[in-house]
Parts: C-alpha cells; sequence; structure tokens
C-alpha cells in the first residue's frame, strides 16, 4: 500500500468521494461524529459528503434532533446522530470526567457542585426550552452557584457529559442550550462491550486506512480500550502494512479515481485531517509550516487528499466571495477543479459566488 493507496481510500470511505449518503444524518451517522467547535464548518464538513445539500437541509436535522451537538470525543465538540449519542456518551463520558478531575479541583467543582449544578439545568430548562449561555448563567448564580472564571464552561461541559443538557436551536445566531432528553432520542442501551465494538467498526470503516494510534487520537480511548475494540471488530476490517504501520480499513471495493483532479475546501477540524494523529499522507513538514499553528486551523485546499493552499470566506447579504492562498500553481485542471469547488461552496450556503 501507498501514500496514493492511503489517500484514495480515505477519500471513498469518508464519502469525499463517490458518496453514497442520501441525508445530513447519514454523514454524521457513518463518520461516528463531525468535529464541531466551528459551527459552520462543522456543517460544511458534512455538506461536502452529501452532493447537491443545502444548509438549509443540515440545520433542519440539527432542528430536529436528528443530528445533535455535543461534546463527546475527547471531550470536544462534535455533531453526532441522535440515535447514537447516548451510547457513544456513556462509553466515553467517564474517561473524559476521569480525566477532568485535576481541573475540577482547581476551578473547586465537586461532586455535589455538579449535581446542584445539573438539578438547576435541568429545571430550567424544562419550563423555558432552550436557553443561551448568558442566560443560563444568570440563572445558576441566582441558585447560588459560582460561575466565576472558567466554572460556567466547566458546568456546562459536565452537564452534557451527564447527559443532562446538549446544545439546543440556534436563537438569533446564538447558540442555545436544551434538555438533552427532550432533544435526544430514545435508544435501545448497549452494553459496553457492544459500544466498544460499535464505535471502532465505525472509525475503521468511515477513517480506514487508519492505525490504532489514529483511532486513540480520534476517540480519547485508552491503548487497552482502543486495542480491545479493534479485537471485537477486526472480523470486519482487513488491514495493510507499510514499515511498521499496520493500518486497518472496510473490505471493500473502492470507485476508480477519477482522471480529473478532485477539489475539495476543507473547513477547520475537517476528519479529513482532525480525525488522523498522523496526518503525513495528507501535508509534509514544509505544507505544515505554512498553516497555522495556533488558534483555530485555517481552512484549507485538498487536491485528491493532498493539502495544496488555504482559503478563507468573506459574507455578504446576498454573496460570498473567497480568497485563496496556493501553495503551488495549479495547471488548468487544477484551477477549473477549484472553480468548481468554490461554486458548490457558494450553492451549498445558498449564497451567490463573486
Amino acid at each position: 500500500m501507498t501514500r496514493f493507496d492511503i489517500l484514495h481510500r480515505r477519500l471513498v470511505n469518508q464519502l469525499l468521494v463517490a458518496s453514497n449518503a442520501e441525508t445530513p444524518r447519514d454523514v454524521v451517522s457513518h463518520l461516528g461524529a463531525v468535529q464541531a467547535q466551528d459551527y459552520s464548518g462543522g456543517e460544511w464538513s458534512i455538506g461536502l459528503r452529501l452532493p447537491g445539500s443545502k444548509l438549509a437541509h443540515v440545520e433542519k436535522e440539527i432542528s430536529e434532533g436528528k443530528i445533535v451537538r455535543t461534546w463527546a470525543l475527547r471531550g470536544t465538540l462534535h455533531f453526532l446522530a441522535g440515535a447514537d449519542v447516548r451510547w457513544i456518551l456513556e462509553l466515553l463520558a467517564p474517561g473524559i470526567i476521569q480525566g477532568l478531575a485535576r481541573r475540577y479541583r482547581e476551578l473547586e467543582l465537586d461532586s455535589s457542585t455538579f449535581k446542584k449544578a445539573d438539578s438547576i439545568l435541568e429545571k430550567a430548562l424544562s419550563g423555558n426550552g432552550h436557553l443561551t449561555r448568558n442566560e443560563l448563567r444568570t440563572i445558576i448564580e441566582k441558585r447560588g452557584v459560582s460561575c466565576e472564571g472558567q466554572r460556567m464552561a466547566f458546568i456546562l461541559h459536565r452537564a452534557s457529559l451527564d447527559r443532562v443538557i446538549c446544545f439546543g436551536v440556534t436563537r438569533e445566531r446564538q447558540q442555545t442550550h436544551a434538555m438533552f432528553d427532550k432533544m435526544v432520542t430514545r435508544s435501545k442501551p448497549k452494553e459496553r462491550e457492544e459500544s466498544l465494538a460499535e464505535l471502532t467498526r465505525r472509525y475503521f470503516t468511515s477513517h480506514g486506512p487508519a492505525t490504532i494510534q489514529d483511532y486513540m487520537w480520534w476517540s480519547g480511548l485508552s491503548a487497552a480500550d482502543a486495542k480491545d475494540g479493534l479485537e471485537m471488530a477486526k472480523s470486519e476490517l482487513v488491514h495493510d502494512s507499510i514499515g511498521d504501520k499496520v493500518y486497518w480499513m472496510p473490505p471493500k471495493n473502492l470507485a476508480p479515481k477519477s482522471a480529473v483532479p478532485t477539489v475539495h475546501l476543507l473547513p477547520p477540524f475537517d476528519d479529513f485531517l482532525i480525525g488522523y494523529k498522523d496526518r503525513s499522507a495528507s501535508m509534509d513538514g514544509t505544507v505544515l509550516r505554512r498553516l497555522r499553528t495556533g488558534g483555530m486551523p485555517d481552512p484549507t485546499i485538498m487536491i485528491d487528499g493532498k493539502i495544496a493552499g488555504k482559503w478563507s470566506r468573506t459574507l455578504k447579504k446576498d454573496s460570498v466571495t473567497i480568497q485563496t492562498k496556493l501553495f503551488r500553481k495549479f495547471n488548468k485542471h487544477e484551477a477549473q477543479s477549484l472553480d468548481d469547488a468554490v461554486e458548490r461552496y457558494a450553492d451549498f450556503i445558498g449564497k451567490k459566488f463573486e
């Protein structure tokens, strides 16, 4: 297996080429989770994998609870399919909470404080539906729980891991929080081993070829849990090696590679990059140095799975302007594919490209 093979297989398995997804929820369910620190970027990650989709399609499924935004893998924000939220959090939340024990102590947040805050949040949201962070902060502080400094962020984070709240609808461009049980689909409980096997299968099916180190990074699982999950799921996978690295992937036929360059405008945190600990197949050290190392990652331009530039947008009322910074000169076929990718993005957000 070569680097070309890795990139082509990842493009197909991540639904960036020859996608068979029919709905935004299909995309999120297939990937297992979609990184969503950057809200609009997470929506575009879904749209990239659903040909012909519109932003309104994605937002409709979020408002209906078919897709739920909450803190999940590695304790960071993700979109999850509504049917997957409960079992994924039941599997991962205990480890995330354990890993934050020291930070909780530094902020003087103990179990009784979290229990009281969870109760306040549940009561507030049961009567008011969807409330913003500032609205919840006012309510919590009136009930005698300090939200000073970072305490508020960790109170909401912990309440999400406790499955008390999740993100709700967007109100006047502000994110709200809602009761978990009102937003999240009721689903049949899974045994821990079943959940571990399922998450592992989802990852390697959608992200393969990938190593177990990649999976540990993506999921936040311990080495022991990741190995146990792979042991349970590997009968549905195949593997290949490059040097001492073992790559796992689904055993399916791939779509043939197009003779035309395939260009994608990746948002910040897209899983084609953030879903792997080792991203060297998509970028070498020279490219990596040209990307921002601090703060939010740059949106990137990708050709056939390799990073070839950066892009940014300027939104107006009815139009969007895309600025690009290429790391090398594009030939005429690549330039045309880039134009097509820009038009696709403008169409997704429902604006005219200028």
